[in-house]
Order: structure tokens, then C-alpha cells, then sequence
């Protein structure tokens, strides 16, 4: 595992997600995102987000049912991350990423090239489970978290 991880918006959502008596399914996500969050902060190495994914978090709270509640989760977690914000390096890169994919008609939403730029200018690894947005990033680390084998992220 890299030194510092960077973690995408959807492990925050799932992991901060209630769990739901009627859907077995969500809750064992639930549970996986939750894992691996508690794993990744007990390595002692930082756990990275960029202003992107506070973008993504807030847009989500502002828009659900229970404003001030989901507000006060999403500063929960951000209190427990390394907020990481863009610079020129992370722009270039972007830049070229969005070069090298439109001419193969690749689209991906740009706040996802945003954070990944990010994430490979700092040569560090995304922990996503967006696997269809982030596959075709060239140049991008990134780890299912879903899906996630290791010994460290097994839930039973």
C-alpha cells in the first residue's frame, strides 16, 4: 500500500450511510466502506481527499432530505482527512488526461479527472469503487475498495 491513500467520494457516502433492514445488500457495502475507512486510518498514514470530493459531499447534503445532519457528517470526516487542494501540476495533468481521452471518445465527469489528476501528481493510490469513471484514466492508481481481497479489508 502506498504511504497515503486517497479515499473517493463514494466510500465517504457509503460508510457514513445508515444501515437498512430491507436491503441486505446496501448494508454489507455499508459495512465493506466502513472497514476499509477504519483500516486506512489505523495505517498512521494520512487519508487524503481533494476539495473535489468535499464539492461531491456537500452537493449531496445540501440536496438530501436531512440537511444539517448529512453536514455534520461530511465535517466528521473531514475532520479525519488530509484535505488537498489543486495546484498548477494537477491542472496539466488534467489537461493532458482530457488530451489523450477525447480523441478516443472517452468521457469521464470532469470532477473525476479533477481528482485524479490530483491523486497522480502525488503518486498515491484512489480508493474508489467508480471503477467505469477511473478505469480509462491513464496514469491513475486507483483500488476497488468494493471488491477489495487483501487480508486487511476482510468484513467477517
Amino acid at each position: 500500500m502506498s504511504a497515503t491513500v486517497f479515499i473517493d467520494t463514494d466510500l465517504i457516502i457509503n460508510s457514513m450511510k445508515e444501515m437498512d433492514s430491507k436491503n441486505p445488500a446496501a448494508n454489507a457495502t455499508r459495512k465493506q466502506a466502513r472497514t476499509i475507512l477504519k483500516y486506512l486510518h489505523s495505517t498512521n498514514h494520512p487519508v487524503k481527499i481533494t476539495s473535489y470530493n468535499l464539492i461531491e459531499l456537500y452537493k449531496g447534503a445540501y440536496s438530501s432530505r436531512r440537511v444539517a445532519r448529512n453536514i455534520q457528517a461530511v465535517e466528521s470526516v473531514v475532520r479525519e482527512t488530509v484535505i488537498i487542494y489543486p495546484g498548477l501540476e494537477d491542472a496539466k495533468e488534467c489537461a493532458r488526461i482530457i488530451v489523450e481521452l477525447d480523441p478516443r471518445g472517452i468521457k469521464v465527469p470532469v470532477l473525476d479527472l479533477l481528482i485524479a489528476s490530483i491523486v497522480i501528481v502525488s503518486g498515491d493510490v484512489l480508493y474508489t469503487r467508480n471503477v467505469q469513471h477511473f478505469q480509462n484514466v491513464p496514469r491513475l492508481h486507483y483500488r476497488n475498495w468494493e471488491t477489495e481481497e487483501t487480508p486487511e479489508f476482510q468484513t467477517t
